[in-house]
């Protein structure tokens, strides 16, 4: 049976069994009990925080995982017919659309989570998965998150919610968006596109500075950030976490060749929000290094190939690329492109 919701296209647990019966022969699952619930979470309430499953991965997924976007919650199973058109719909014309555009008008991220509900048949459940092109899927086989939104017993349900911290319009986590049935990707992006960016990230008022030291000696780099909160500061050393370097400020001592290379900041405030810097500290006294060898590439006959090194050591560097040990005429930088292979 299918019920029409505002001319969108849902299917309700109700009639279930009839839906069922053209879809799979001798199974009959009865969902037209919904659970009794303290309070369902509408628009313009807080939703509480849930956990499923990462279909994928077999770990935990939370709705707080993603503080700072936008979230989409797909409610979806095999059998729902209208789910069919909908998921991959949003899929691409939301989740790929804001992704592609680093995010909302405002730079928020948005994260589309698709819920699947249904435990039977997973099969049939990994193919509509992989048919919709679902990159984030949970499995909520208890219901936890369904319960918490359901109203009409019915899919596809679609929820939008703010998970932007300090937001002028909306609260953390209120619900901006519900409905049976699919209102097309126009209405979600006019409704995603109204939140804006919270809290602000910690601002850099005095960058790092590249080091150039000799050998023995001594590197210092320091940094200066502003925010409302208190700051936190952890810096790397080629995207590793240095222990104990938990200051604005980071002394190198008796710096050797191994010590050549990237040192990057993170600096957190209490809304968890980041700013990066980094600088680089080469030896002026020693041979340059090479922090990323060029990668082997297997290219069709007639396309355009790429090759890069990234290299670290005193200034200015001169490049000289070989082809079968003969220096190749242009090949003088940190990337080399053939055209035409």
């Amino acid at each position: 049976m299918k019920n029409m919701t505002k001319s969108y296209e849902a299917i309700s647990f109700s009639g279930l069994r009839g839906a069922l019966s053209s879809l799979v022969v001798g199974s009959c699952l009865i969902l037209c009990q919904v659970p009794a619930q303290a309070q369902v979470t509408k628009v313009g309430d807080a939703a509480e925080d849930f956990e499923i499953t990462n279909r994928e991965t077999g770990e935990a997924l939370r709705l707080s995982d993603y503080e700072g976007h936008v979230v989409v919650l797909d409610f979806f199973a095999w059998w729902c017919g209208p789910c069919r058109t909908s998921s991959p719909d949003v899929e691409k014309n939301v989740y790929l659309y804001f992704m592609e555009r680093d995010g909302n008008k405002y730079g928020v991220p948005v994260t589309v989570m698709a819920v699947n509900i249904e435990s039977d048949n997973p099969d049939r459940t990994d193919q509509f998965v992989e048919d919709a092109g679902l990159e984030l899927v949970g499995d909520d086989l208890d219901r936890e998150a369904w319960n918490q939104f359901n109203e009409e017993n019915a899919i596809p349900m679609f929820v939008i919610l703010n998970g932007v911290p300090g937001n002028s319009d909306y609260h953390q986590w209120e619900v901006l968006y519900k409905d049976v049935g699919y209102a097309g990707a126009g209405t979600f992006r006019r409704i995603i596109n109204k939140v804006k960016s919270g809290f602000p990230a910690p601002e850099i008022i005095q960058e790092v500075e590249d080091q150039s030291v000799e050998l023995g000696g001594t590197a210092v780099f320091e940094v200066e950030a502003t925010d409302d909160t208190d700051l936190t500061y952890q810096w790397q050393f080629n995207g590793q976490e240095l222990t104990g370097a938990t200051g604005s400020r980071l002394v190198i001592f008796n710096v050797q060749a191994q010590s050549q290379g990237t040192y990057m900041v993170v600096i957190t405030n209490e809304h968890k929000l980041t700013t990066t810097a980094s600088a680089q500290l080469v030896g002026s006294n020693v041979s340059p290094s090479i922090l990323s060898q060029p990668r082997g590439v297997t290219a069709e006959a007639g396309k355009d190939v790429e090759f890069a090194v990234e290299t670290v050591g005193a200034k200015p560097m001169s490049y000289q690329w070989f082809f079968n040990e003969k220096p190749i005429d242009g090949g003088n930088s940190a990337t080399l492109n053939l055209v035409g292979v």
